[in-house]
């Protein structure tokens, strides 16, 4: 009986920190909506994707090409990912 509680109270208790995860990311998604939907329709045009994947990729690259190389090597690779493991999904 004493672990089913203490299930539910770290459910209980991590709830309200995924709604601020959940949140957050949302809040993102409507600001990169917001900056690359051009004509305001609402949605991401095949046009307005690729734009927004290029300054996507160029701040990746800016970021991680420590070698300036224009490449991203399997160094630069693991540091990328380690970033993203510590930011919230």
């Amino acid at each position: 009986m004493k672990t089913k509680h203490l299930i539910i109270l770290g459910i209980l208790t991590l709830c309200p920190i995924g709604n601020l995860l959940a949140n957050d990311r949302a809040a993102k998604e409507a600001e990169m909506l917001k900056q690359y939907d051009l004509d305001k329709d609402g949605k991401l045009s095949k046009e307005e994707q690729k734009a927004m994947m290029e300054a996507v990729n160029a701040e990746m690259l800016a970021k991680y090409d420590t070698n300036k190389d224009g490449k991203i090597n399997g160094e630069e690779l693991e540091a990328m990912k380690a970033d993203r493991q510590k930011q919230p999904k």
